[in-house]
């Protein structure tokens, strides 16, 4: 016997009518939100107040350790600066002082088939020099602050290098950018040359200048 059957026979038609009422009541107060008492609201907002802290002590953390990173990085660049080989026709172009320090100001033009670039006013140590370099754009992609030979003059990876006082003094080319197409690199491959050789921040110029004047790679 089906269920439904049991219950009519039990019950009378006003009774089934009351089983299925009482069937529905039930189940729209389990739909209701449940009322917390006062004790469990403050229980409840203990809870959250604690995640929160939690949270917060796992961000300062990780901004610890980021922070203790960087300050390592830094520190392993400040040795490999006063370890690098300087390019041996930049003369005093380059420098520790150079390396270390920020330029105020560059300009650039086109001098074709490689972008002319320069960045004056150096602050160093040593008298205000002007820094003068080549920008060039190539089918070849290389790694940020790294040396590598751009071999073509048309593409969208911009080159750098920079020039001694001698315009055939030239130091070896360092890897810069992606500047998306060929039409976007001629025309501001020597600017970001100029200003990343000025001022892209914290230890990052740094890297791109003691890319440009270290040594050739072996």
């Amino acid at each position: 016997m089906s269920i439904l059957a049991s219950i009519r026979k039990k019950f009378s038609p006003l009774g089934i009518v009351a089983v299925c009422l009482l069937v529905a009541l039930a189940g729209a107060a389990c739909s209701i939100p449940k009322i917390l008492t006062p004790q469990e609201k403050a229980e409840a907002a203990a809870l959250e107040k604690q995640k929160a802290r939690v949270r917060a002590a796992l961000t300062q953390a990780n901004r610890t350790k980021e922070e203790k990173a960087e300050k390592e990085a830094e520190a392993k660049l400040a040795r490999d600066i006063r370890n690098t080989t300087f390019h041996p026709v930049l003369g005093n172009i380059c420098g520790v002082d150079f390396i270390e320090n920020k330029c105020e100001d560059y300009s650039f033009s086109f001098d074709a088939p490689d972008g002319l670039f320069s960045a004056s006013g150096c602050k160093t140590t040593v008298p205000k020099q002007k820094v003068n370099g080549y920008s060039r754009c190539s089918t070849i992609k290389g790694e940020w602050a790294k040396q590598g030979n751009p071999t073509d003059f048309v593409g969208q990876y911009c080159w750098c290098r920079l020039r001694g006082k001698n315009r055939s003094d030239l130091g070896e080319w360092v890897f810069d950018s992606d500047a998306a197409s060929d039409d976007g690199c001629a025309g501001f491959c020597a600017d970001y040359c100029g200003s990343d050789v000025r001022h892209r921040g914290g230890r990052w110029n740094r890297e791109f200048r003691r890319a440009l004047c270290a040594a050739p790679k072996k």
